[in-house]
């Protein structure tokens, strides 16, 4: 009878023993699992006031040139194409990498994974899922000012 019950004994003590590994390896592939996911989606832009922003003097930016600007906390892009002034979000859709107006090819850039846009914000090529942000711009004043479209 003393056999049946260290038996009894050992099984629940291997039960228990399998359970608590499980669950350390559990945790430990959730452990790593989330900041590899974290990493690999795109970052998401807090909602900004919908007043206007003034981007630059409308003098200041040449034809042909850019200027990086502050939309509301996030980096945002002023060019002056052939049809006037474009602004759109600075914040690559990839990973969130800030971009670059390239003034040879009239393009905006991503130098980190090699996203390539057009002035107003389309996709050319790259990893890039979605456009940039394009915002209204109003010029009053030699004032350059940028809203949220919508």
């Amino acid at each position: 009878m003393e056999q049946d019950t260290r038996k009894s004994t050992g099984v629940r003590r291997r039960t228990f023993l399998d359970t608590l590994l499980r669950g350390w390896v559990l945790a430990g592939v959730a452990g790593m699992a989330y900041p590899v996911a974290k990493y690999l989606t795109p970052p998401h832009a807090p909602e900004a006031a919908e007043k206007e922003v003034e981007a630059a003097a409308a003098d200041q930016v040449k034809p042909g040139e850019a200027v990086k600007f502050e939309f509301h906390g996030t980096p945002a892009l002023l060019m002056n194409v052939k049809t006037g002034f474009v602004a759109v979000s600075a914040v690559c859709t990839h990973l969130g990498c800030i971009v670059d107006w390239d003034a040879g090819k009239s393009q905006v850039v991503c130098p980190c994974h090699n996203a390539i846009f057009d002035y107003n914000g389309n996709i050319v090529s790259g990893p890039a899922p979605l456009p940039l942000e394009r915002f209204e711009v109003d010029v009053r004043d030699n004032k350059v000012m940028v809203r949220r479209k919508g």
